[in-house]
């Protein structure tokens, strides 16, 4: 082998240890002086401004964004997620708009719960819940705890509302079979 080709070789060796070596720094660690005598060391997995996109085999499009997640140490796949806004455009072009405080995301299957806070809106209806169960793979969303919704003449208050992303098919219920749903004419 001649020289250049030695040198070039070694120069391309030494840059990949040295991405090597920046990609194990930017890995955040913490230390944490838990008595005088004995030191912790943590590892963060918190990643800033999380976006995620995804498209299911009927067209739905799935954009999910978050100020803040952090990935669970026992599952990779799972990402909690802080001040989250998620937009799904529809196949029929209709859009539907979803925050929440926090929630968790699944990469695999893209299912997202919503928690805290959840708002919806989709038209001219808004929702609003404790939790929403969105799952592109079932093609449904199930809002529970609190639900209040309203359009523009009527308001509704439930404790689970199942939604067929589909057929939009929808079933709204109570969980105690003794209580009743509340609608009232807000017109």
């Amino acid at each position: 082998m001649s020289k250049k080709k030695i040198i070039f070789l070694i120069f391309l060796i030494l840059f990949f240890i040295l991405i090597y070596i920046k990609l194990v720094e930017n890995k955040k660690k913490t230390i944490v002086n838990l008595s005088s005598d004995e030191k912790k060391v943590f590892v963060s997995n918190i990643i800033k401004e999380v976006n995620y996109s995804a498209q299911d085999s009927n067209g739905n499009k799935y954009n999910i964004k978050a100020k803040e997640g952090e990935i669970d140490s026992k599952n990779v796949n799972i990402i909690y997620l802080k001040e989250i806004e998620a937009i799904i455009q529809l196949s029929d072009q209709s859009t539907i708009l979803i925050k929440s405080k926090s929630g968790q995301y699944n990469n695999l299957n893209y299912d997202t719960i919503f928690n805290e806070d959840v708002f919806m809106q989709f038209e001219e209806n808004e929702l609003s819940s404790e939790n929403l169960n969105f799952s592109l793979v079932r093609g449904s969303m199930i809002l529970s705890g609190n639900i209040k919704y309203k359009n523009y003449t009527n308001l509704l208050k439930a404790d689970v509302i199942e939604v067929d992303l589909k057929t939009k098919d929808t079933k709204i219920y109570m969980n105690d079979f003794n209580k009743k749903l509340i609608i009232q004419n807000i017109k």
